[in-house]
């Protein structure tokens, strides 16, 4: 079975205009390969997609850098992507690839909408999961248009609440426990039980 496979590594950039602002990716790097896999994969063809894609993620992966690897055969396709300091983020699109634009729409009444906004990107921009912030923007609903996909985005799912983070404090130990522990420590002293 032969396998092509592309390696993407992505760099987190920010994309703005006077109204919206969105995080997305640009490509830093691109690589291809062509491989053929020996044996029979009659049965589990997604499985063994999915275990060399996990191959070459594991070999471009980078720390400064998301890496989204596409493997693919006759008929079937696997996407994953790991990396980067990602934080928490908005969902945007299912699965990364090239947005063409973002549209702002306002329902006056259920039949009635129009679009109030419109951003494109200055050039090409990947995204996936990343921040989209409008600003002064009174809009009902966003409408993120991609390459292959189409996403509706309401607006309460761009507001992310903060994760709360806590320290947990040091248990102090019962005066029981010290007191086990300081006999303890004297009878280590005497003789040696059998």
């Amino acid at each position: 079975m032969r396998i092509v496979a592309k390696v993407l590594k992505l760099k987190r950039v920010e994309e703005e205009s006077d109204r919206v602002s969105l995080s997305g990716f640009r490509v830093e790097s691109e690589k291809w390969d062509m491989r053929e896999v020996l044996g029979k994969v009659e049965g589990d063809v997604v499985g063994k997609l999915l275990e060399v894609a996990g191959e070459y993620l594991v070999k471009e992966k980078s720390s400064d850098s998301f890496v989204l690897t596409e493997v693919e055969t006759l008929g079937q396709k696997v996407v994953i992507g790991e990396g980067g300091d990602l934080g928490a983020s908005t969902v945007l699109i299912p699965k990364p690839q090239y947005l063409r634009r973002v549209l702002f729409v306002k329902c006056n009444e259920p039949s009635s909408c129009r679009t109030i906004y419109e951003f494109k990107p200055s050039s090409q921009l990947i995204v996936y999961e990343g921040e989209l912030v409008p600003r002064g923007l009174d809009y009902d609903l966003a409408i993120v248009e991609c390459s292959e996909h189409t996403r509706i985005v309401f607006p309460q799912e761009l507001v992310l609440s903060k994760p709360r983070i806590v320290e947990k404090a040091r248990r102090r130990k019962s005066r029981k426990a010290l007191k086990k522990k300081k006999t303890g420590k004297k009878r280590s002293r005497g003789r040696k039980k059998r």
